[in-house]
């Protein structure tokens, strides 16, 4: 990897901020100019009391006069510099205007009501005792040059001198302790503010401002900006086993481990929330992904000792690198996040690095996304309906309901494409609710006409998601708005609903049943397949996936397969229907199983309703039971 010239964050030091003894310059322009307008203001009130002495009163005016104006500046430029050359060329003025015009009064041991206009911007002006002290030595140096100047008897001088530099030392001195004390609390609240409390690391909000800093560092130096995001694998795992203690031991030893991994790269480690970390890296030439990589990875090599012994971990790691103008913190954290997930999918423990690919993708998927919710506003979807055959009796048993999109711009798009994105952005459950309404509306109308006997089943297919609370309630509306029993309405489920072992998908799909709706179990042996579930939740028919059936006169371990579905399917008391279905010869080998029930193109394919209700009124190819030849 590159020389790294970044440092490790510490909020301490960073720009916004200033450790004990070190305050904002524009807090101390403030601070030291409303001292002065206020010691001015003092003064010129002391001016306005009666007093016989009227000696001095055009001096002590002019004093406090450039006391409130040099105040003023000095507020003024609190906003507009960051360095301390003007403050100390602002105060350095006002106090040769003072001496100047002390040394021209001749006679100032008789009136000492210039006196506020000495000690009370001085004694105070600076947060820390360093400063402090230089700025009294200068209004002793001042005042004794200017006592020199105007030549007043000794005693005069020297007690004039001590009782206005005693009164500077004590107001120093407790202006030291009050501002120090202030500093320590202000950082203390800046540390809550900036530190993850139970790992110690810089929290997301250092992120940004820090990530920043390295983005103006890199736009002037040039070199690369790295952000590596880290999310721990199965730590929820972890939490659900040994309870959230330990989940929080594992996190602050990760974080440790990262730590001391990238100390020596001038890294950033940052804990942006639950079991995710990031790590930002600024280098003054190319990044090496892979020395990056191995650096953090190697934090997983070991197991973590915690107070219930010892865990494995591990983590996926995604990275984004800014090498080029027009990188933001946001970008980065978004791009290495998209990234992270990547390596991620197939099943942790990986990394990825976020490149012309996935912002493609990403961009693609946003503006699908954004086709999406439009073409769902806009209804721009609609059903197909696809036959199944009862390879029985060789008449049509029913028709499953699918969904397709035609954009006006994209054209057709692909089921695969935008039903995932669909239950990821939880748009499936509007979908999918006017999918159930249509489909029941299409049925009920094919029941009218007479197009399909009173056995027929048209079967919908339903997510996860959809599964919730008022489905059931929505299920028992359309099927009483369009006058259609339930036991003509399938609803087909992935495995991975079943496997969700929620007791509220049991009560739910309970519910259904009485309402005499059937259950499908669609897509049967490509998902974890348990027969526990089958138990727990019976399944009126089970659908083997189109894998099988595809490779199922060419493959013994398919066929294998499938005979092993359709007989425990057999023994369990439930009809089997066969995907894909294309050939005459998968056709005879699926009669010859004992499969119940056939969909595939070889029968018919998904089409419109007019198309299909016409195939459904006509007698099918296979109504005797007899293989054709192979077309």
């Amino acid at each position: 990897m590159a020389a790294h010239d970044g440092q490790a964050l510490d909020p301490a030091r960073d720009p916004e901020s200033t450790a004990l003894g070190g305050p904002r310059v524009p807090e101390e322009y403030r601070a030291v100019g409303l001292l002065y307008v206020c010691g001015g203001v003092l003064a010129l009130v002391w001016l306005a009391l009666p007093d016989r002495t009227a000696h001095g009163r055009p001096v002590v005016a002019a004093m406090a006069c450039v006391a409130v104006v040099g105040g003023v500046v000095l507020v003024a430029l609190s906003d507009l510099r960051r360095r301390a050359a003007p403050l100390h060329a602002v105060i350095a003025l006002i106090q040769l205007v003072i001496a100047v015009a002390y040394v021209a009064a001749r006679d100032p041991s008789n009136d000492l009501r210039w006196f506020w206009v000495w000690a009370t911007p001085f004694t105070a002006f600076f947060f820390s005792r360093r400063h402090a002290a230089e700025h009294a030595a200068w209004v002793g140096a001042v005042l004794a040059a200017s006592l020199a100047a105007v030549h007043p008897p000794l005693g005069t001088a020297v007690s004039l001198w001590a009782m206005t530099m005693g009164t500077v030392a004590a107001a120093t001195t407790l202006v030291a302790w009050a501002a120090g004390r202030m500093r320590t609390s202000e950082l203390r609240l800046q540390d809550l503010a900036t530190r993850d409390p139970l790992t110690g690391l810089a929290n997301r909000r250092v992120y940004a401002t820090h990530t920043a800093a390295a983005l103006r560092e890199r736009d002037r130096h040039g070199g690369t900006v790295a952000v590596a995001l880290i999310d721990l694998d199965d730590f929820k795992l972890v939490n659900d086993t040994y309870g959230h203690d330990t989940g929080d031991e594992l996190l602050a030893l990760t974080a440790a481990r990262l730590s001391t991994a990238t100390a020596d790269t001038g890294a950033t480690v940052v804990r942006l929330g639950g079991d995710e970390f990031a790590v930002v890296v600024r280098t003054s030439g190319q990044v090496d992904p892979s020395d990056l990589v191995t650096r953090i990875s190697g934090i997983w090599e070991q197991p973590f000792g915690t107070g219930d012994g010892e865990l494995w971990s591990s983590g996926s790691i995604g990275l984004a690198l800014a090498d080029e103008r027009g990188a933001d913190p946001t970008t980065l954290l978004r791009e290495a996040d998209a990234a992270m997930y990547q390596a991620k999918a197939p099943g942790g423990h990986g990394h990825a690095v976020y490149d012309e690919q996935m912002r493609h993708a990403a961009h693609s998927r946003l503006r699908l996304d954004s086709a999406l919710r439009d073409g769902v506003a806009r209804r721009q979807f609609h059903l197909h309906y696809q036959p199944v055959l009862d390879l029985r009796t060789g008449t049509w048993h029913g028709a499953e309901a699918l969904l397709r999109w035609r954009h006006p711009q994209l054209g057709p798009v692909p089921p695969g494409t935008f039903i995932p994105l669909a239950e990821e952005t939880r748009l499936i459950v509007p979908l999918g609710a006017r999918v159930l309404d249509e489909a029941a509306r299409q049925l009920a109308e094919w029941q009218a006409e007479g197009t399909v006997p009173p056995p027929f089943v048209l079967a919908v297919n339903v997510s996860s998601r959809q599964l919730r609370a008022g489905f059931v309630d929505s299920v028992a509306a359309a099927l009483d708005q369009h006058g259609v029993p339930g036991s003509s309405l399938a609803l087909e489920l992935t495995e991975s609903v079943l496997l969700a072992d929620s007791p509220g998908i049991g009560h739910t799909l309970a519910d259904l049943r009485a309402l005499g709706v059937q259950l499908h179990l669609d897509d049967f042996g490509t998902g974890y397949s348990s027969l526990s579930y089958l138990e727990r939740l019976p399944m009126d028919v089970l659908k083997i996936d189109r894998s099988f059936v595809a490779d199922l006169t060419t493959s013994t371990e398919k066929r294998a397969l499938v005979t092993a579905i359709t007989a425990m399917a057999d023994a369990l008391g439930i009809p089997v229907t066969a995907e894909g279905v294309e050939t005459p010869e998968q056709l005879a080998l699926l009669r010859e199983l004992g499969c119940r029930y056939g969909q595939g193109y070889l029968f018919a394919r998904p089409d419109d309703p007019r198309t299909t209700g016409g195939l459904l009124r006509a007698t099918p190819a296979y109504a005797d039971g007899a293989v054709p030849e192979a077309r």
